[in-house]
């Protein structure tokens, strides 16, 4: 009797292993992916540029003469269309800092681009509140005898020209006025270019919430799964009966996770479509 139990016992005991060999531990699902492989690209280093030949400047005379912004920009845009250019359209912001260039420079009797306190038309205009890629600005000082005397003056100075028939250019703003210049009377006129950032495509705001808002989901996921791989790790060691059902869990959970970052990578792909679109305006020669 006792030969049979033990044979008995043994083949439970076989039968058991037979089982636990092919049901076995369910193993875990290493190949996740990770957040940090699908970055978006963000414009945020774009670099603003500001073009400023040296001023132009007469000597002083006592002929009665009148400069007019209307005049000055009717004149340029003669030039622009003689070279087969668009007309800029005049902008009532980048007037009004054309306006506050003239006022200072009297104020302050300087004729720089840049003024004593270190200000140019690049932070005059972001003052003003005009976003712009590409601001450019050109100054003349002394006597002349109409609105087409100064530009024409512009346009026989290179660096002058160069801003006046610069094809990316869109809109403009002149300031004309006569003052009290180191003791003399003169005239001192500004132009102000300007390229303004709504000239080009802007990338997708709302897309990059989206990838924002995915890729906060996907951290939040990571820190889960990490927390399970440590119980499963527990629970395997010591051989847990709830083991397989937590790692079934677990395997679930790396699913979802994976099926975030292809979902995510995806929006990143076509938001970095929207930001090279943007780039390749703003960087256009």
């Amino acid at each position: 009797m006792r030969f049979f139990k033990t044979l008995l016992a043994l083949a439970i005991i076989a039968m058991l292993a037979l089982i636990l060999q092919k049901r076995g531990f369910f193993s875990f699902e290493e190949n996740i992916s990770r957040v940090s492989d699908f970055t978006a690209d963000i414009v945020h280093d774009l670099k603003k540029e500001v073009v400023a030949p040296p001023p132009l400047r007469r000597p002083p005379t006592e002929a009665v003469a009148t400069l007019t912004r209307t005049g000055i920009i009717r004149e340029t845009n003669k030039k622009r269309r003689v070279a087969g250019l668009t007309e800029l359209q005049e902008n009532m912001v980048l007037d009004a800092v054309a306006v506050k260039k003239v006022d200072d420079m009297f104020a302050r009797q300087y004729f720089e681009h840049i003024s004593p306190v270190g200000k140019g038309a690049g932070d005059l205009a972001e003052e003003a509140g005009y976003a712009y890629i590409m601001i450019g600005e050109n100054l003349a000082l002394g006597g002349f005898t109409d609105d087409a005397d100064v530009v024409q003056a512009w346009m026989d100075s290179p660096g002058h020209r160069a801003n006046i028939l610069n094809a990316r250019y869109q809109e403009i703003g002149v300031a004309a006025k006569k003052g009290t210049f180191e003791g003399a009377e003169v005239w001192l006129a500004v132009q102000t270019f300007g390229l303004p950032t709504s000239a080009c495509p802007e990338p997708d705001e709302a897309l990059q919430v989206r990838v924002d808002v995915g890729k906060q989901k996907l951290v939040s996921l990571e820190q889960e799964l990490a927390v399970k791989r440590t119980e499963l790790e527990k629970l395997k060691s010591a051989r847990d009966e709830r083991y397989n059902t937590e790692v079934v869990a677990y395997n679930k959970l790396v699913g979802e996770y994976n099926a975030l970052v292809s979902e995510t990578k995806q929006l990143v792909e076509v938001y970095n479509q929207t930001v090279h679109a943007s780039n390749a305006c703003r960087l256009k020669e």
